[in-house]
């Protein structure tokens, strides 16, 4: 109580006094409560923090002990301390609990529990090994044999896991758990409506399990199947209404959704429960809404009330320098450097990538432009510094861990994300010529790739072709990691044909590189929905090549693309677009208006690419549908200006070609009324 108070070395000399007390001397209450108040304790910011959260959680180790000792049977504790180990990045420790527990009790929780911590720790072989010792005495019990189809699940030994789930469920057929693994299986090999069948099963035989309920949940989200993913999300809360972490992401979907009164139900229902209304995301989401409500002053007000409860909560910081750089104000941009000004006082003058950005965009909207050049040069060396992952100590011994391999691909791939958003935010604030001047001075490589914004943006085609064909050069492109050559060639695919109206060799070059790309995605035995983007870029590159247009080849790679996100039961307007569009460049104009309609439909909003209402324009005009045909080509020629504020790549021509054709629809339609 004192702890949360903010007193809290009174809180522990009251949590020592009450375990010395006779009563309490062979009761494990005051050492949890004193494990509890160690784990609470937030170590000042500064060089000496991670020593001091080393030593907290050695401190919080020592109290959990000492409860154990005191009642040595007791599973809950025990539970406790694995819960306590797992939180810590201590897995050795909590596997090693968890065998002691096991030897001690025939609990089948434990065993399962051990055995998906082995998996997780990289020693499949262990689980597998005690997995089928317990087979050989009971070669029917279909709870190990799932378990066995589990192991060889994450040995990545997918037909094996397939043939134990096939074989618990034969032996019986009610078993929710096996049909659930196996739809796990199915959809991480690709097959979506087999998954879905197998969760279905496994809810409609255990409706009470909330883990079948989230899996529908997911699979339906994947594909925009938004009204069964409230329904499954509902069902699941029904089930744990302890569950908030499902209640956030119901909201979440009404958000989504534009469902106001829905979300607004949900928050009204959270604000009554005094203890729930204490967490910071029920406002930020709030603040979300009505930032998507065009609402300003009430999404301000809402991310305040979020930083009273926790003003060191950074999602909150970050949504709150949004809204006072959306509010496109003096006013608001001071805001934001006062506010970042403090922020970064506690951080030691070390701030994430995002704050020196905001403070850049701040600066550059009050005529400071030497001061957002400083701002934006911090933020690229924020983003460099994220990519080296933290290096944690060890409580136990106070040694650095190293950081795994897996962890330094996931901090890189972070970090290059947040460069392509840095790189947008700065060619809109400072522009081309200076953006590209600071990533040169750059040694990371993401920046060199990144630089290929940078001369899309000023349609600078030469220096583009020079750039990608040094990214693609053998002794450049070996260097890569593996993602980062995806990355090379998934661009390059997409920027070549934009140079070649005035370099020749370009657009073959793209549709090459946009081939090799889908070629790598094949060896790596990608999912068939990673392919859809290239073969949709690959379908667009051969349908309008100027040197050769081949809609009739191109149609193999949009059906393909098309089929592909019609399995998944997903709808992206983009994919739509192309597919549609060949099919009318191929003489197919009712499908293909059909099929434009669909990728045009208004519920898919902001995702509507400019170019779906100028092709849904083409189309109409080649049925001599002038009205329909003017009213899509002035909405293309809209969203292709709203897109090129907002930072996003549009093809540079299309505003000419829709330009064009509404002179055409024009002249159509003047002639049909004066023949």
């Amino acid at each position: 109580m004192e702890n949360h108070a903010k007193k809290p070395e009174e809180g522990l000399k009251l949590l020592e006094a009450l375990a010395a007390r006779d009563k309490w001397k062979d009761k494990p209450e005051p050492q949890l409560m004193l494990a509890s108040y160690y784990m609470s304790l937030v170590p000042a910011p500064g060089p000496n923090a991670e020593a001091a959260a080393a030593a907290n959680i050695a401190q919080a180790e020592t109290a959990l002990q000492a409860a154990r000792a005191k009642v040595p049977g007791n599973l809950a504790i025990s539970q406790r301390i694995i819960d306590f180990y797992l939180q810590t990045n201590q897995m050795e420790k909590a596997v090693a609990l968890l065998k002691e527990m096991i030897a001690a009790s025939n609990e089948p929780s434990l065993r399962q529990r051990l055995i998906e911590l082995q998996v997780a720790t990289g020693k499949p072989q262990e689980a597998e090994a005690m997995l089928q010792s317990a087979l050989q005495s009971k070669p029917d019990d279909v709870w190990l044999i799932s378990l066995m189809g589990f192991v060889r699940m994450s040995e990545k030994n997918y037909p094996s896991a397939g043939d134990y789930f096939d074989r618990a469920i034969k032996i019986k057929p009610d078993y929710s758990r096996a049909f659930y693994w196996r739809g796990v299986l199915k959809n991480t090999t690709g097959d979506s409506n087999g998954a879905m069948a197998d969760f279905e099963q496994a809810r409609n035989l255990e409706p009470s399990n909330v883990d079948f309920h989230v899996a529908l949940a997911d699979l339906y989200a994947i594909r925009n199947q938004y009204d069964p993913v409230v329904q499954e999300l509902e069902a699941a809360l029904t089930v744990a209404p302890s569950r908030n972490d499902l209640r956030v992401r119901l909201l979440q979907v009404h958000l989504e959704r534009k469902q106001w009164p829905s979300a607004e139900k949900i928050l009204q229902e959270v604000k009554k429960d005094t203890e729930l209304a204490k967490a910071t995301v029920w406002w930020k989401l709030e603040s979300q809404m009505w930032q998507m409500r065009n609402e300003p002053l009430k999404a301000l007000d809402a991310i305040e009330q979020a930083l009273k409860l926790d003003a060191k909560d950074q999602d909150a910081i970050q949504s709150l320098l949004k809204i006072l750089i959306d509010s496109r104000t003096a006013e608001g941009y001071r805001r934001v450097i006062i506010l970042t000004d403090a922020f970064l006082r506690e951080q030691q003058g070390r701030g994430p990538w995002w704050v020196h950005n905001a403070r850049a965009v701040a600066y550059s909207n009050l005529k400071q432009p030497t001061e957002a050049a400083a701002e934006f040069d911090k933020a690229l060396f924020a983003v460099d510094a994220y990519a080296t992952p933290p290096i944690h100590v060890d409580p136990t011994t106070g040694r650095p861990i190293e950081p795994t391999d897996a962890e330094m691909a996931r901090y890189g791939v972070a970090a290059d994300m947040y460069a392509d958003g840095l790189v947008k935010s700065m060619l809109i604030t400072i522009g081309p010529k200076l953006t590209d001047e600071k990533l040169q001075q750059r040694r990371a490589d993401r920046w060199e790739i990144e630089r290929t914004q940078v001369y899309l943006a000023e349609k600078d085609w030469q220096k583009l072709v020079n750039l990608l064909d040094n990214l693609l050069s053998d002794s450049k492109f070996s260097q890569y990691k593996d993602y980062q050559q995806m990355r090379v060639l998934r661009v390059s695919g997409q920027a070549y044909p934009a140079a070649s109206g005035t370099i020749p060799g370009t657009y073959e070059k793209g549709i090459t590189l946009c081939q090799r790309y889908i070629d790598r995605l094949k060896e790596r035995k990608a999912p068939l929905y990673t392919q859809v983007e290239a073969l949709n870029n690959l379908a667009s590159l051969i349908a309008e090549n100027p040197k050769g247009a081949n809609p009739q080849e191109a149609s193999q790679y949009s059906k393909k693309a098309y089929e592909i996100m019609r399995e998944n039961n997903t709808f992206y307007p983009s994919i739509a677009d192309t597919h549609g569009w060949i099919l009318v460049l191929n003489g197919q104009l009712e499908e293909g208006i059909d099929v434009l309609s669909a990728a045009t439909a208004p519920e898919h909003g902001d995702k509507i690419p400019a170019e779906a209402f100028y092709h849904l324009g083409e189309a109409y005009l080649k049925k001599s549908l002038n009205e329909a045909a003017l009213t899509n080509l002035q909405r293309a020629l809209q969203v292709f200006d709203d897109s090129v504020k907002k930072g996003v790549f549009v093809d540079p021509d299309l505003k000419t070609k829709a330009t064009a054709a509404i002179a055409r629809a024009k002249s159509k339609t003047a002639a049909a009324i004066n023949p």
